[in-house]
């Protein structure tokens, strides 16, 4: 019964934030290049950390 609620409370909320994004002229295109910009981000601060974990790796001295 929980689940059933929680599941039209997000649909709820979620066509708000629609209706609202609509009214404000927030369309698809908007959507589309934020999901764009936000991938990229994502992908920058992965690569960062991917090299900055590799240099933290070369500073730790081997086990033998």
């Amino acid at each position: 019964m929980n689940a059933d609620i929680c599941v039209f409370v997000v649909q709820r909320l979620m066509k708000q934030l629609l209706s609202m994004m609509a009214r404000r002229g927030v369309g698809p295109e908007f959507a589309r290049q934020l999901v764009e910009l936000s991938t990229a981000y994502e992908h920058c601060c992965y690569v960062n950390f991917l090299q900055q974990l590799r240099d933290f790796a070369r500073s730790v001295p081997a086990v033998t």
